[in-house]
């Protein structure tokens, strides 16, 4: 019964996410088991994704992990420059001063 309850809420999740429903986001980061969640359903897409391209890769077999590894590294910094660039900009603007403008 449990078991259940976790797949539905998952597929929900999912739902949602692909729907980009924003209650969704608000539930998945209050949830620090959505995180395993999703690392797990990334990490099984791109198995799956490996076996759909495996023909169009030269030199490289589907699973390398070092491949794997580098790929989610650049994602990792590519994700981390987004979110640091923005951040660093509103470090910038006066609290008093964004609070007047709205």
């Amino acid at each position: 019964m449990a078991t259940t309850t976790v797949a539905n809420s998952l597929t929900q999740r999912v739902i949602g996410a692909l729907a980009l429903d924003p209650t969704i986001y608000e539930e998945v980061e209050a949830d620090p088991a959505a995180t395993s969640q999703a690392l797990w359903i990334v990490v099984l897409s791109s198995l799956a994704a490996t076996r759909v391209l495996a023909h169009q890769l030269y030199g490289v077999t589907p699973n390398d992990p070092v491949t794997l590894a580098g790929v989610a590294t650049v994602v990792a910094t590519a994700s981390l420059i987004a979110c640091y660039l923005p951040a660093r900009r509103a470090t910038a603007v006066d609290p008093m001063e964004a609070l007047r403008h709205e």
